[in-house]
């Protein structure tokens, strides 16, 4: 057990942005590494005079942070999702001078921003090669299940993991799906070899193929 309001601060705050950045990026280390941080990090919190708004204002914080990545990683969401993680250090035990440092909320905060931007810029430049040369790149082509696919999970191909939406039905890690159109950041994936009046088409139209599928 932790007893030290700088170091469960430390613990809160990791364990949050390791959890965020399992949901954009699993490697499911991460997401241990995360549970186990917020699991130690809570156990200390209920053996100290705790303000559960500063706790709330934290969880907040990632929330934004991840919110701002499924909206395109435009920084909308990321500035009030950092500044609920600085507010939320300093109320966590009452004050920065009756409980955490201020100074280790800011650096702490901003060492986290740094992190987010970055894994922004890296993710942006990774996942955006494609349209180079058209998002046809991808389609038709074969991804690998990640994580479960019901409808939604992740896929891997070419080494990299992608956001996907299975059309119809679900698909287990290992199983090999195949990419018939890309949204953005996001795929859109089918089971088994999908028919040709399925590639390249929106969403909308993906449902309305599927009615009339025999």
């Amino acid at each position: 057990m932790v007893l030290n309001p700088n170091i469960v601060f430390l613990l809160l705050a990791l364990g949050g942005f390791a959890l965020a950045a399992e949901t954009v990026h699993p490697t499911f280390v991460g997401g241990a590494l995360g549970v186990a941080l917020l699991v130690f990090g809570l156990i200390s919190v209920a053996h100290l005079p705790v303000n559960w708004l500063g706790v709330l204002l934290i969880v907040l914080a990632f929330a934004l942070l991840r919110g701002d990545l499924h909206l395109g990683g435009r920084g909308l969401l990321a500035v009030p999702g950092i500044a609920a993680l600085i507010a939320g250090g300093l109320l966590l035990f009452g004050g920065a001078g009756a409980g955490v440092s201020l100074w280790l909320v800011l650096l702490t905060s901003a060492v986290i921003a740094g992190l987010f931007i970055g894994g922004i810029a890296t993710l942006y430049r990774s996942r955006r090669r494609p349209s180079v040369v058209g998002e046809q790149t991808f389609i038709g082509r074969d991804a690998t299940v990640r994580t479960p696919l019901n409808p939604t999970g992740y896929v891997t191909i070419d080494g990299e993991t992608w956001r996907a939406t299975l059309l119809e039905g679900s698909a287990e890690p290992g199983e090999t799906v195949t990419i018939v159109d890309v949204h953005g950041l996001e795929l859109t994936v089918w089971r088994t070899r999908p028919p040709a009046r399925y590639f390249g088409r929106g969403p909308r139209d993906h449902a309305a193929a599927a009615r009339e599928k025999e």
